[in-house]
């Protein structure tokens, strides 16, 4: 029995697409997390391994399903963006660069709402870099309560 190796393009994608998202995302935290640890042994500072967590946009395809999911922007003059937006917030090595964990959702929702997912993908033992927006007490007792040895870094308003 002889395996065809002549794979269309497009059918990873109608594979993934049959599969769900389900496997794919716990195979993503999975491989994330060895790949991480495995790359960040001697690139400490004073012990502690350095991460950032940091947000952004992304345009999602034009479906309706898309647009009642995500939403889109809206801007003052009450015109609505092109393109479905959706909010990403990523887990990032700062030695690395390597993406840790990641959460995306609906583009109305406040970024401080998504940091409270990727809480349980600090790790122990590290500095993580949050930008002024996550000036919350409430999320960084969070932080430094969840494990041992948990740092946290917010630049000052200026």
């Amino acid at each position: 029995d002889e395996i065809n190796t002549d794979i269309a393009k497009s059918a990873l994608t109608q594979a993934r697409q049959r599969l769900g998202q389900e496997p794919l995302s716990q195979l993503f935290g999975m491989s994330a997390a060895v790949w991480d640890q495995r790359h960040q042994q001697g690139r400490s500072w004073r012990g502690l391994a350095r991460y950032a967590v940091d947000g952004s946009t992304l345009k999602a395809a034009d479906t309706q399903d898309n647009r009642e999911h995500f939403g889109a922007q809206e801007y003052a003059s009450g015109a609505v963006a092109s393109y479905p937006q959706l909010r990403l917030l990523t887990l990032t090595s700062l030695s690395t660069h390597l993406v840790r964990d990641a959460v995306f959702g609906e583009y109305g929702k406040n970024e401080m709402r998504y940091a409270k997912d990727l809480l349980a993908a600090i790790p122990d033992h590290c500095l993580t870099v949050f930008d002024k927006g996550f000036l919350s007490a409430e999320l960084l007792l969070q932080v430094q309560s969840a494990g041992t040895a948990r740092h946290w870094l917010i630049p000052a308003r200026s």
